[in-house]
């Protein structure tokens, strides 16, 4: 007689569990629907990934380097659409096209 002691017997009963669009109309059924559930959970990996190394303090791009358009000095930036090197040459430039936009009222 063979050695039962470590083994296990699963048993399935399949009848009516399966889910219809009336009960949950979040449930895929065609292949599109399939297809497209799949994507969206890639790119949910993807984005928890992405925001994992983004926490981590890893580097996700490498950085731009940008000329400021207040002072002119060349910067590496972590955007691509940056536009000052530092805040004092962003708040410099704030406060001119203010001063420009008051001269053009009066």
């Amino acid at each position: 007689m063979p050695n039962l002691e470590n083994k296990r017997i699963i048993t399935v009963a399949t009848t009516g569990a399966w889910p219809k669009k009336k009960d949950n109309p979040n449930v895929p059924m065609t292949p599109e629907e399939i297809a497209e559930q799949e994507r969206l959970q890639k790119e949910r990996i993807r984005s928890r990934e992405r925001y994992r190394r983004l926490k981590a303090g890893e580097n996700l791009s490498p950085p731009f380097e940008r000329t400021c358009a207040t002072c002119a000095k060349t910067f590496s930036a972590l955007r691509p659409n940056a536009k000052y090197c530092c805040p004092a040459c962003r708040q410099k430039d704030y406060r001119r096209m203010a001063r420009e936009a008051k001269s053009k009222v009066s």
